[in-house]
């Protein structure tokens, strides 16, 4: 199968690199249509209000079938590592790398290529949702996104993936500490089971500024085709323990403009 899936590269493609020389881009560039499909304005709504939203169906089952031999491929050929830095603190052991679009410069460290069918797929939609979030102001678009494979006995402990409101005073207009805004999760497991584990503990949103729907945390199962979106600097959460097949997801930052 992975000889398959790599003989597909006369096409468009997008490529693995690692952490270094990213850009922004804007987030009308990345408009597409099954962005537009899939994330409403009654679910943008939803974000704003509440600091988190789940969607179901997000892309097909035969796309995110794609998506996981894909990455499944991409793994077996090396291309994912635990981060040096998380490896010595100890509070995350997913193994990781990040997938640049179709068309920008790969130049930037190691990369590879896969066929458009899959993964890009899935690059394409998580990168078209900044778009249909313009209620919450002005954003950019990071222009990677990671693939991360958590394998039995991994984790990631609790955290925020931006700069907590209560540590930079909540101001919009601050460029200092982490400036994502919005995370963005799409998860690629279709064989997924209870017993698997690996499902993503959500707190409720911090700051007062959202209606939360929940007072206590809440679970979410990594299920095929999933996408969480939720308030980056105000929803505390962790990857409980991976207890059999590997969990896989891709994740997009949306950052403020």
């Amino acid at each position: 199968m992975f000889a398959r899936i790599f003989g597909h590269l006369a096409h468009r493609r997008i490529s693995t690199y690692e952490i270094k020389g990213r850009s922004s881009l804007s987030p009308r560039s990345l408009a597409c249509p099954s962005a537009e499909a899939v994330v409403t304005t009654a679910h943008a709504a939803r974000l704003s209000a509440e600091g988190l939203v789940v969607i179901d169906g997000a892309l097909p089952p035969d796309v995110i079938a794609l998506c996981r031999a894909e990455a499944e491929a991409l793994r077996e050929a090396g291309d994912l590592h635990v981060l040096p830095i998380h490896q010595a603190i100890g509070d995350r052991q997913d193994e990781i790398c990040f997938l640049r679009r179709d068309g920008e410069d790969p130049s930037q460290g190691r990369h590879s290529t896969i066929s458009e069918g899959g993964l890009l797929a899935g690059v394409r939609l998580l990168g078209g949702l900044a778009a249909r979030l313009s209620l919450l102001g002005p954003l950019e678009v990071v222009d990677s996104v990671q693939l991360a494979c958590y394998p039995a006995g991994a984790r990631y402990s609790k955290h925020y993936d931006g700069t907590p409101l209560a540590e930079d005073g909540g101001s919009a207009d601050d460029d200092g500490g982490n400036r994502r805004l919005v995370t963005a999760i799409l998860y690629l497991n279709p064989d997924w089971s209870p017993d698997d584990g690996g499902r993503l503990r959500a707190y409720p949103p911090s700051g007062g500024k959202r209606a939360a729907p929940f007072s206590a945390p809440i679970e979410i199962e990594p299920v095929a085709g999933r996408l969480v979106v939720f308030m980056a600097r105000e929803v505390e959460h962790e990857v409980l323990l991976s207890r059999g097949l590997p969990r896989m997801a891709l994740t997009q930052w949306i950052f403020r403009g």
